[in-house]
């Protein structure tokens, strides 16, 4: 984990990192929701650090401001496959009385990730939470979308669809990747989900990403093919720590949209969930997608909470390599 101290006092180091380490790790921990029966704070960390293990990602970037050796503000990001990482910053609370030093933790993190060939750096905001959305448009952020998290129970039955194209699904398989991504692309055209995104990445780094969302099995993974081309692009996973698949993305090719195929990749969704034996099917849509919000609705989805995404690009992989 490297950690930048500013205004350090250099003989209490390992005292500042020892501390800043529990204090933001105590931080995420809440942010993310402790789990009943996680009373002590060292159980709650340990369960923590272990559940992002599982996820194959890595807490490794953390910036921490110090005055006169108290800690006054840290950040820290979360990376993973991809080269992009979540960012988490302190409570509120602390945010109303400490934002210069937090919005300093903020740009160093920048500074770091763009080292380490981090292309984006992202966090999830609680709407209305304007002390935090103040603090990292400081430090550079700049607002993408409101997310909207919606749930469906797993074994409602599919949706009866009035056309039903004779179209052929694919496996991921790393043979096929190149089709996958190729797929991607074309669903981006046009799309009404989160368009501020729209080359910041590298595609096949976005495929990676995708790939380290929940449990990857590659069997929920699908390519939908109409007369021999890729005509949508299916990707679920069972979700870690709850009895759920979440459509991790789904989308249609620009010119195959309006023929029913967007319908057809929901029901393979259901179907998928409903063979993984889950309780919910969940999904994250942005809230100006009015078509997508209406499909998902007519497909028996409600909506869970909300966030707002603020995102700062990084470095440019391509300029990496």
């Amino acid at each position: 984990m490297l950690i930048c101290l500013f205004y350090q006092e250099t003989s209490r180091f390992n005292l500042l990192q020892r501390a800043t380490r529990g204090t933001v790790l105590l931080w995420l921990w809440r942010s993310l929701e402790a789990r009943a029966g996680m009373d002590s704070i060292a159980g709650q960390i340990n369960h923590l650090v272990e559940v992002i293990s599982q996820q194959g990602l890595r807490m490794e970037l953390l910036a921490a401001a110090y005055a006169q050796a108290t800690l006054v503000a840290s950040s820290v990001a979360i990376v993973s496959p991809g080269a992009t990482a979540l960012v988490y910053s302190p409570p509120g609370d602390v945010l109303s009385l400490e934002r210069e030093a937090v919005s300093d933790t903020l740009i160093k993190l920048r500074q770091l990730a763009t080292e380490k060939g981090i292309t984006l750096l992202q966090s999830l905001l609680v709407p209305g939470d304007t002390n935090r959305a103040i603090v990292f448009a400081t430090a550079g952020f700049r607002f993408l979308a409101e997310l909207i998290y919606m749930d469906r129970p797993a074994q409602l039955q599919p949706v009866h669809l009035s056309k039903d194209l004779k179209l052929q699904f694919i496996n991921y398989s790393e043979s096929v990747r190149p089709e996958f991504i190729r797929a991607l692309e074309a669903s981006y055209v046009d799309s009404l989900d989160c368009p501020g995104l729209n080359g910041l990445r590298d595609m096949d780094d976005v495929l990676t990403g995708h790939k380290a969302t929940g449990i990857f099995d590659p069997a929920g993974w699908y390519l939908a093919i109409y007369e021999n081309k890729p005509a949508g692009v299916l990707l679920t996973a069972k979700v870690a720590d709850r009895s759920a698949t979440e459509i991790v993305y789904i989308g249609v090719a620009h010119d195959m949209r309006g023929q029913g195929i967007a319908g057809m990749l929901m029901n393979k969704a259901i179907e998928r969930a409903q063979v993984q034996g889950v309780e919910e099917l969940t999904l994250a849509v942005d809230s100006i997608n009015e078509p997508a919000r209406r499909l998902y609705q007519h497909w028996g989805f409600t909506d869970r909470g909300r966030r707002r995404a603020w995102i700062v690009p990084c470095a440019n992989r391509r300029n990496l390599l």
